[in-house]
């Protein structure tokens, strides 16, 4: 899950004030940069892999599965 000043910045869609103030924040704050960018990478390597798709899809699938199963005993 993205976080903002966690592990992404939001900024306000069409505000280019805004985008260009996170901007500045991350040139000017080497920690919150470094922060940023580790928890990034990890978020990512931890739930955006391909294997963590499949898994993900294959709990969608047994869910599907177990709920049709269960109408049709009805």
């Amino acid at each position: 899950m993205f976080k903002d000043d966690e592990n992404i910045l939001f900024f306000e869609s069409g505000n280019e004030k805004h985008l260009a103030e996170k901007i500045r924040l991350l040139i000017d704050d080497l920690e919150l940069r470094n922060k940023i960018g580790n928890n990034l990478f990890k978020e990512v390597s931890q739930n955006y892999t391909e294997e963590g798709s499949i898994i993900k899809l294959i709990d969608v699938y047994k869910s599907l599965l177990f709920e049709n199963s269960n109408r049709l005993r009805e």
